[in-house]
């Protein structure tokens, strides 16, 4: 289940929030809501105050941390928005900078902690480098030995995400490793798809 122990009923609300990958030219500029707008504007301004430029609707799809400022200061802005007009969600759910933009609006967290972590794990990703790929119609377990059955140091990668017991499986590591394992998990008859994000995560 989405949740451990927690059952759901159709009428169950959750707010998933995406992370780095899910960004676009022109995301959000079309909702012209003031109420979303002063959410927005709310986190870029933290954004700001630590160094980093957000624009509604030009997200800098060439660095990770533009994206993932893009990101969270949307996704935070749209959940704030539905919050204040009455949506409330039973579960905050969210995939990878997601889960802290989850933090922030559940009250978990503050937005200024939030957003420090957030830039401090875009500066890393970004310095270390690398790639992420998503393998298709093999198991965890599969791509797991694909992994082990190459030799490091030459070699550095892993699973980085398990999407379900049917879903795809992201692998993380530097570019040469990543090829390596495409190529393995392709000659398996699996599918694989390069991830468009900035550096391994």
């Amino acid at each position: 289940g989405l949740v451990p122990n927690l059952k759901f009923s159709s009428k169950d609300i959750v707010f998933l929030f995406p992370g780095v990958g899910s960004e676009y030219d022109g995301m959000a500029a079309g909702l012209s809501s003031p109420i979303f707008r002063c959410h927005f504007d709310s986190a870029a301004r933290l954004f700001h105050e630590n160094g980093c430029e957000v624009t509604l609707g030009r997200p800098d799809l060439h660095s990770a941390l533009g994206a993932c400022s893009s990101v969270f200061c949307t996704s935070y802005a749209m959940a704030r928005t539905l919050l204040d007009s009455g949506i409330r969600p039973r579960v905050l759910v969210g995939h990878s900078f997601g889960s802290w933009v989850a933090a922030a609006v559940s009250g978990i967290v503050s937005l200024d902690d939030a957003v420090k972590v957030c830039m401090v794990g875009a500066a890393i990703a970004q310095e270390v480098g690398g790639a992420i790929t998503s393998i298709d119609g093999l198991s965890a377990l599969d791509v797991q030995t694909m992994i082990d059955d190459h030799t490091p140091p030459l070699f550095s990668c892993d699973v980085a995400c398990v999407n379900g017991s049917l879903g795809p499986i992201a692998v993380s590591g530097d570019f040469v490793s990543i090829q390596m394992i495409e190529k393995t998990a392709i000659d398996k008859g699996a599918s694989v798809q390069r991830l468009p994000v900035h550096g391994a995560g």
